[in-house]
């Protein structure tokens, strides 16, 4: 097939005229930044609430496992799924994993007071369980969004598509620290100290 390829600029420039696919990356970009919090904003909310490394390593461990049981199994079952239910079904599944963290310190408070564990215990339970969701948000969103780049590109842009799609996906990390500040609960005050980037392992771990 004969394909003609224009100047690396005027490409670029096409891309960017797409109104269809600068809406998607719009979109997918926010749902990044909520994703990658794991990475700012989760440890500083762990750190908070009593949480240390040990914790939070558990957290990344069960996440890297859930994504090498899950991918294999999972993507070729959700293949017949219409792509724009799974990618709204895979943001929800990031609000509700993340947003279950806003209740932890309460619920294991309460489940503790019934005698039913540790503070602590149900603390790392809440945040396992949150990560479940998201996780699971991971594999089904996150396949689905790189063959959606390709379908929307014509066949002679499709590299500059999926260049275009990088490049917004690394604008998450300027947005990552705001962001980070105002959604972890008692951590802003901490960014600028050394345990900003991960829990702290110094931290007791309430077992009350």
């Amino acid at each position: 097939m004969d394909l003609h390829h224009e100047p690396v600029l005027s490409g670029l420039a096409r891309v960017a005229r797409d109104g269809t696919f600068m809406t998607f990356i719009g979109l997918h970009l926010a749902a990044l930044i909520v994703f990658t919090q794991f990475q700012v904003a989760l440890p500083l909310d762990m750190n908070a609430h009593g949480e240390g490394s040990r914790a939070f390593s558990w957290l990344m461990a069960f996440n890297c496992a859930g994504v090498v049981v899950l991918q294999p199994w999972l993507a070729p079952r959700i293949q017949r799924f219409d792509r724009s239910n799974l990618l709204a079904i895979s943001a929800l599944l990031f609000g509700l994993g993340y947003g279950l963290n806003a209740l932890v310190p309460g619920l294991a408070s309460s489940l503790a007071d019934l005698g039913l564990g540790t503070a602590g215990t149900w603390r790392l339970a809440l945040y396992l369980a949150g990560a479940a969701f998201w996780t699971v948000g991971e594999v089904v969103g996150f396949p689905i969004a790189s063959s959606l780049v390709a379908d929307l590109g014509p066949i002679a842009l499709r590299g500059r598509y999926q260049v275009r799609s990088r490049w917004s996906g690394a604008w998450r990390w300027p947005c990552l620290p705001c962001s980070a500040d105002r959604g972890s609960t008692g951590s802003a005050r901490r960014c600028s100290g050394p345990s900003a980037s991960a829990p702290d392992s110094r931290s007791p771990r309430d077992t009350s």
